[in-house]
């Protein structure tokens, strides 16, 4: 038996500083300023939105950075923002609201690409350095105090009423009436406080605050959930503390004296846990921390720092510390403007396939259990990879296909498997069955179920070219000239023939090149499917680019071809 090797590649940026952790895990860091077109000498806050672009809050004003180039809010806007801009936030309609030095609450609308400074009656002369959506209604965490605004949709061409609530009334000059962060449990009336003078706790439903005794840790820049009733807050002089929410009481572990020894006086601005339980501090002083834990419960310690023996980062000044869905951290920095930080493990993995001889693969699909990888091949079949002990299962064997030129092995979070034959379309082994190869039972033989009937009248089986699921559990297929989409009912999983297959699900033809007078372009072939979110698809094809698919809230389907000229 001869083996074949596929090589997985990782492909790195070059100007970037590496170091080992745990687990051989490395630690990547990329920075950005003024010569990759971010023009800023720093930056306060940062969002990754629905659509996958980061958001920067700078001196200059808005950012947005679609991971190759940085464009300013006012080269794609009909009107001009230029003021210092200082927190951001996307609401449910993809619009976003933008706080300001000084100038108060603006809100873009990106559908009409509209900039407007929302009139408050309590005036708009106010630094917002927080912006949340709790309970319906947007709370503004100011130098001014706690800004209420009861209503949640916003017209511009009114003046909005507000409420001001201040932790320390009596005294209106009061360190305390500055807040710098909110923080809420879900579903809770509670919302946690952060001020330049003491943290507190505000009922929002009496909107009565409770002052909480966290001496000398006095100005509150960050508040995380640390365990169920815990809550860690990090502070501008006074390192980190832990508060049992329930009795109000300061509750510091080993952990966090540990890390409140390590760092001393530094200045906290930001902390969060990522989820290999790391736990990173961001300072306005000494750069960023890194405190993670091995197996016998001993903590280790990294810092990263203006260090230019050691390339660490550029700036030990950090304003903002944020990290998004996909695990990389940003890091919002005075010169350079911002710090990409990110973990890689080996950067190339061999994976070995004891065959005879494999002549091409042709895709490669992550299973229901993450660890495991559904190959496609010509000639061979289908094998199942596992990643922990590095072996395959071929399973061409198991499964009584026509022939073993498999394009797509494909499989949904219902477990059913979807494969795709080249010369014989498509098939199905529904959940019942296909759980049996995840378990690596192998004395056994699978008839996967002929599906092409699914596909009629176009019968393009043969020509599939990319199985997705979205976040509704429906699968879409495209083939080279037909963009199909499949709702499944219950029975689908234990279906045991082709009539119960389609009998079981909903199929919806969106497009096909057969019949195209809904729209004016082809489809030939589709690529790549992608969920944008709950109302927007963008499909990649071969020789027209991406179609943009919209759905309304009656699951009405329609296309346009998005430009990518401007």
């Amino acid at each position: 038996m001869r083996g074949i090797s596929i090589v997985l590649i990782i492909i790195l940026s070059l100007n970037y500083v590496g170091y080992v952790f745990a687990n051989n895990n490395q630690i990547i860091i990329d920075n950005y300023s003024y010569k990759d077109g971010l023009t800023t000498s720093h930056t306060n806050d940062v969002l990754k939105d629905s659509k996958g672009f980061l958001w920067l809050c700078g001196q200059d004003g808005v950012f947005r950075f679609d991971g190759y180039s940085f464009r300013n809010l006012n080269s794609f806007v009909k009107d001009t923002l230029k003021v210092e801009c200082l927190s951001i936030l996307e609401d449910e309609e993809y619009n976003f609201f933008i706080g300001t030095v000084g100038k108060g609450l603006f809100f873009y609308n990106t559908h009409t690409e509209r900039v407007n400074r929302v009139n408050l009656d309590i005036g708009n002369n106010s630094n917002i350095y927080q912006i949340s959506l709790y309970q319906d209604k947007i709370w503004l965490a100011t130098n001014i105090g706690l800004i209420l605004i009861n209503e949640r949709e916003i017209n511009i061409e009114d003046t909005i009423q507000t409420q001001l609530i201040l932790p320390n009334p009596q005294n209106r000059t009061s360190q305390e009436n500055i807040i710098n962060i909110l923080f809420s449990y879900p579903d809770s009336n509670t919302l946690w406080v952060g001020s330049n003078g003491a943290l507190y706790k505000l009922n929002t439903n009496t909107l009565v605050f409770n002052r909480i005794n966290s001496h000398p840790q006095n100005s509150i820049r960050c508040i995380i959930q640390y365990t169920t009733n815990k809550i860690i807050a990090s502070s501008w002089d006074g390192g980190i503390f832990g508060l049992n929410t329930r009795n109000h009481e300061i509750e510091n572990d080993s952990f966090i004296s540990t890390i409140n020894n390590y760092i001393g006086n530094a200045r906290v601005i930001d902390v969060f846990f990522d989820k290999d339980e790391r736990f990173y501090v961001a300072t306005y002083d000494a750069g960023m921390y890194i405190f993670e834990k091995n197996e016998k419960g001993e903590i280790y310690t990294s810092h990263f720092k203006n260090d230019k023996k050691k390339q660490n980062l550029k700036s030990d000044i950090i304003n903002r510390m944020y990290i998004d869905n996909s695990e990389i951290i940003w890091l919002c920095m005075n010169q350079p403007a911002l710090s990409k930080v990110y973990f890689s493990k080996s950067n190339i993995q061999n994976i070995q396939l004891e065959v005879d001889k494999v002549n091409e693969i042709i895709s490669i699909n992550q299973s229901v259990k993450k660890d495991k990888l559904w190959i496609s091949t010509i000639n061979n079949g289908i094998y199942l990879f596992d990643t922990h002990d590095n072996n395959s299962l071929h399973i061409t064997d198991i499964l009584k296909l026509k022939s073993n030129n498999i394009s797509i092995c494909f499989q949904d979070n219902s477990y059913n498997l979807w494969i795709v034959d080249r010369r014989n379309g498509l098939f199905i082994v529904p959940a019942f069955e296909s759980q049996k190869l995840l378990e690596k039972q192998v004395n056994f033989t699978i008839y996967p179920i002929n599906a092409n009937n699914l596909l009629l009248p176009y019968n393009d089986g043969p020509y599939i070219t990319k199985i997705y699921e979205d976040s509704k559990g429906r699968i879409w297929i495209g083939t080279w000239g037909t963009l199909y989409l499949i709702t499944l009912k219950p029975g689908f999983s234990t279906a045991s023939n082709s009539s119960e297959l389609e009998a079981k699900c909903n199929v919806s033809c969106i497009y096909t090149n057969f019949y195209n007078e809904v729209y004016d372009f082809p489809i030939v072939p589709v690529l790549s499917i992608l969920e944008v979110n709950k109302y927007e698809f963008w499909i990649g094809t071969s020789d027209i680019g991406i179609i943009q698919f919209n759905e309304d809230n009656s699951n009405n389907i329609s296309g346009k071809l998005l430009p990518f000229n401007e």
